[in-house]
């Protein structure tokens, strides 16, 4: 009898929860679990139905949060009643909200719930400590009912155990799915490290990827760059991503005087990433916190040198001056002397390269183990209800 398996979201956004659903949709095992996916009308139901995943999916609808329980509430009923009707149901949650729904759309209805934490660290803070304290008590509250935990790294896990969330033994740390394609594109990138000693003979590229809020720090990669830009380094700052921030950034940008050296690109789908992490000579996240850097991560494995913030689960990939550099996090002179440090110096440029790759023979971030992981955690916590 296979266990009905829910995924559960609430962001209608692509961002590191809907990537890792679609990847847990397309590689847990069918054989044991029957999938389905539960998103409101975005980015996730989208790529559901375009890369035709043998999976069922239900639109979320509701507009308040009386209304988002009755539907999923629905939904779950609807789910039960498929096929077997006495087979065991796991609802994984991806965000907080989604947690919170799922905690009382499934009171009665003999559901485990699972929960992936994508957001909190203990560097992660909201600007009205009132309202911080707030989501963290409804966070703590909404687990109570949480079958296992999951931790996308251990600056993650330390947050839930430290902040008394969830007892230590409830919280696993698995890694994301990290696609594993990467390892054969590593090459294309590490082929264009200059063999020079010296600076990149031409304009340095920087790149980086994330949402345009004020959590990933952009403002600070701005003020890096006027400050490059007076030490006459010949650069183009390349950010893909969009947000809130997009307006506030661009008029920072005009007025140190960057307009032409900073783009910003816009949301580009994962499959064409590729095409600028082959093109870029440094890739850079000046995040105030991260609780993993999937983007990061990708950039290491495609052999590219990268600096970014020691902050949240960033140190658990990068091991300063060996695969990267870490800088203070909103410290835009530290972050403008990394970048030109990589810019001008080849040697540098050459072992950081060769190192970044070297984070594919790490186990804890192989794909195919971590997906291992997930499946036996699902079959873990069906079986210790029996």
């Amino acid at each position: 009898m296979k266990t009905k398996l829910i995924y559960l979201t609430t962001d209608p956004e692509p961002g590191g929860g809907p990537r890792h659903i679609l990847d847990l949709a397309k590689g847990v095992d069918k054989e044991s679990f029957d999938v389905f996916v539960a998103a409101p009308k975005g980015w996730a139901q989208a790529q559901v139905k375009s890369q035709k995943l043998k999976v069922k999916s239900y639109k979320l609808n509701g507009e308040g949060r009386e209304e988002k329980i009755r539907e999923l509430r629905e939904i779950l009923r609807q789910i039960k009643e498929q096929g077997y009707p006495f087979a065991p149901i796991i609802l994984h949650a991806h965000n907080p909200l989604a947690v919170y729904l799922a905690s009382q759309a499934i009171e009665g209805l003999g559901i485990h719930l699972v929960y992936t934490e994508h957001l909190w660290t203990n560097d992660y803070h909201l600007k009205n400590w009132l309202r911080e304290k707030l989501q963290i008590a409804g966070l703590r509250n909404a687990l109570r009912q949480s079958s296992k935990v999951i931790a996308v790294s251990r600056a993650v896990s330390l947050f839930l155990t430290k902040n008394h969330i969830v007892p230590k033994d409830k919280v696993e740390v698995i890694y994301p799915i990290i696609n594993q394609k990467s390892k054969v594109e590593s090459y294309k990138v590490k082929s264009k490290i200059s063999h020079s000693s010296g600076p990149i003979s031409k304009t340095t590229r920087i790149g980086s990827i994330g949402a345009l809020n004020p959590v990933k720090g952009y403002k600070y990669l701005i003020e890096a760059g006027k400050i490059l830009l007076d030490q006459g380094v010949d650069f183009r700052i390349e950010i893909i991503g969009s947000g809130p921030e997009l307006d506030h950034l661009q008029d920072l940008a005009e007025s140190r005087g960057l307009k032409d050296r900073v783009e910003f690109i816009g949301f580009v789908e994962s499959k064409q990433l590729t095409n600028y992490y082959t093109v870029w000579d440094i890739y850079v996240q000046p995040s105030l916190s991260e609780s993993f850097g999937l983007a990061v991560h990708e950039a290491l494995l495609r052999g590219l040198p990268v600096v970014v913030s020691r902050t949240g689960g960033l140190p658990e990939q990068v091991e300063n001056g060996e695969n990267g550099i870490l800088v203070k996090p909103a410290e835009a002179e530290a972050l403008a002397d990394a970048l030109k440090l990589i810019a001008e110096d080849g040697k540098m440029r050459r072992s950081l390269a060769s190192d970044s790759v070297k984070i594919m023979k790490i186990p804890e971030f192989d794909g195919e183990l971590n997906l291992n992981k997930i499946n036996n955690l699902y079959r873990e916590v069906v079986g210790n209800a029996k």
